[in-house]
């Protein structure tokens, strides 16, 4: 779906009712990063505002998660914080997605990032959005 620059941006009751929106988590979810960052990206041209806001925060942490698996450290740093930043005003339930949870386990990657250790095989918990869709 291919927004003209004459119409106007989602909003949030539009972004949530949109497939690519549960499609970019479904493939985040499944650690399908580059795909989703592709989705989030497309969502998040047809946004503004908070909407905007939410979904660049979801595509820099699946920048982020894309570098982990590349062993690029300084692009994890980058992407991961640039991600939570974005998501620092939502912390709390936006279309029924748990951003603190998100947050938490990012900034657990994060923060075992600068300590040192290597994540691409890591028993912690990888970046996922919890959607509650009840």
């Amino acid at each position: 779906m291919v927004r003209s620059s004459a119409r106007r941006p989602l909003s949030c009751s539009e972004l949530y009712r949109d497939p690519r929106f549960f499609h970019g988590i479904a493939l985040f979810n499944k650690g399908d990063w580059y795909s989703s960052h592709d989705v989030f990206e497309s969502l998040w041209g047809d946004t503004s505002g908070s909407e905007k806001l939410l979904l660049q925060g979801f595509l820099q942490i699946a920048v982020g998660n894309f570098h982990i698996e590349r062993n690029n450290l300084n692009g994890v740093i980058i992407a991961l914080s640039s991600g939570l930043m974005n998501l620092e005003s939502f912390r709390f339930n936006v279309l029924g997605i748990d951003i603190n949870y998100l947050c938490i386990i990012t900034a657990n990657y994060l923060d075992a990032i600068q300590k040192g250790q290597d994540l691409r095989n890591s028993e912690l918990k990888r970046s996922f959005i919890q959607i509650d869709t009840g």
